[in-house]
């Protein structure tokens, strides 16, 4: 609204009148092409790139902002360092965070954070380079060490020992020791507060192909509970409970114990239910016991989330299929076929148009 008049330039809508909003302006050709033709005027003549930066510098020359009111300004040498890492971190630039890191730590020895944010940064490197640094499960024992209610060093051990050096037996004991410390909420005094990293990747090697869940809800955490306080510091348990046990089902996993893993990751459901990584690895735990009636219920679960979730159509057409709901799986892969294609129309001949076998 700030930038555009509504009914002249933009339409709004909100999820009651989303579908209202697309009926009414589909049927009104003149008035739609009208507003769309005046948003685009609008967003080309006056919404330019060159003069957005021309209102932003004239609003902060009104504010008149200068160097002393910044945060920055107050913080110590070591604690711009870590931040500058932090940032170096996300930004992809590992080696840079790691010696930012190292810069602050030779200021202040052996300080938690600091420590366990170079250890992240270095179990990084090993992920996606391959790059030898033996002396993180080190630093990360003694940041536990130091201090027995550090959470998230903690549990970026137990990432250690499931994704860098793969120890089913360290893991699983130090595992169990997290969630019943977690589940008691022995740790009411280490608040997180965001300047300590988690170990996650979102790249194309990504070797944790749930982080992004994960990554969102800290986030969001972070983002809508500024204060903190008592639910912040539940629902923050609970997002680390909930990986926690999908690190467990997935080591029962890839040791073939099915059961066990599907045992898991429905603890996982409860602390994080619209997780649809989840469900999918619980739909092929089913698939591996033949037991294709619950498959059937998880992998349809899963698409209620996500309908065009690909491997999830693919799986619930092998059950289907083994099912002998032959014309279930024809009629839903149907819907999923563009019409309007060539190729896909080839496809659903071949599909449909011949007996299905």
């Amino acid at each position: 609204k700030e930038f555009f008049t509504p009914g002249e330039e933009i339409v709004l809508f909100n999820k009651e009148n989303f579908e209202d909003v697309i009926e009414y302006y589909l049927k009104n050709d003149n008035e739609r092409e009208r507003i769309a033709a005046n948003g685009r005027k609008k967003n080309f003549e006056k919404l330019t790139a060159r003069l957005n930066m021309k209102n932003v510098i004239s609003k902060i020359n009104e504010i008149k902002i200068d160097i002393n009111k910044r945060p920055a300004k107050f913080l110590s040498e070591h604690e711009k360092l870590n931040s500058l890492g932090i940032s170096n971190f996300y930004g992809n630039k590992y080696h840079k965070a790691a010696f930012l890191f190292s810069q602050a730590l030779q200021i202040v020895n052996k300080d938690k954070k600091y420590l366990n944010n170079l250890s992240v940064t270095l179990m990084v490197l090993k992920a996606l380079n391959n790059e030898d640094h033996p002396e993180v499960k080190n630093f990360l024992e003694t940041v536990c060490k130091a201090n027995e209610h550090a959470i998230i060093p903690r549990f970026n051990l137990l990432s250690y020992y499931k994704c860098i050096e793969s120890d089913r037996n360290i893991f699983f004991a130090l595992g169990a020791d997290l969630i019943d410390d977690l589940r008691q909420k022995k740790y009411k005094d280490d608040l997180y507060t965001g300047d300590e990293l988690f170990f996650f990747l979102e790249t194309e090697f990504n070797k944790l192909p749930n982080s992004l869940i994960f990554r969102t809800e800290i986030e969001f955490l972070l983002y809508h509970y500024p204060n903190r306080g008592q639910e912040y510091q539940e629902k923050f348990y609970n997002t680390i409970l909930w990986r926690i046990f999908e690190y467990v089902g997935d080591f029962y996993s890839d040791d073939g114990l099915y059961e066990e893993s599907i045992n898991c990751y429905q603890m996982v459901l409860q602390y994080c239910s619209m997780n649809e990584y989840v469900l999918e690895k619980i739909s092929k735990a089913y698939i591996k016991l033949q037991q294709f009636e619950n498959a059937e219920i998880s992998l349809k679960n899963l698409l209620n989330l996500s309908p065009l979730h690909e491997e999830a159509n693919y799986l619930l057409s092998e059950v289907e299929m083994k099912l002998n709901k032959k014309q279930e799986m024809k009629a839903r892969l149907t819907r999923l076929i563009d019409k309007s294609s060539p190729y896909n129309k080839i496809l659903k001949i071949w599909l449909f148009e011949q007996p299905l076998h």
